[in-house]
């Protein structure tokens, strides 16, 4: 009788080590997963803070134009021969298709301000 309550005594130890291993896999298991979900909320970050970037630049480009810099190389591409001085120092030049689209853009944009909230 003595040797069958040790049988069973080591059989519920046995029984206790594979649920203990069992659930070290499932802890194990979960752990990935809150991993995965911690990268993918990085990730998620980067792409928002990239967004607002972005909206913040186009913001800026909306209220202000290209930067002199991009202004001067279209110019330079639209108008190649004004950009050498080809034209002469005194001789008045029309305006580029450059100058008269942004001069477009900023009447229209000032009378869509001024305009009482007209909606196009």
């Amino acid at each position: 009788m003595a040797e069958a309550r040790e049988d069973s005594f080591w059989d519920l130890l046995a029984e206790v080590a594979r649920l203990q291993d069992r659930m070290g896999k499932d802890t194990v298991a979960w752990a990935r997963v809150y991993e995965a979900a911690g990268e993918a909320l990085q990730q998620n970050a980067e792409t928002t803070a990239l967004m607002a970037e972005v909206g913040r630049r186009s913001e800026q480009f909306a209220r202000t134009g290209p930067p002199a810099a991009a202004r001067q190389a279209m110019q330079f591409f639209l108008n190649p021969m004004q950009a050498f001085g080809a034209a002469g120092a005194g001789t008045p030049l029309p305006p580029s298709p450059l100058t008269r689209f942004w001069e477009a853009w900023l009447s229209e944009r000032e009378r869509g301000t001024s305009g009482g909230g007209e909606a196009g």
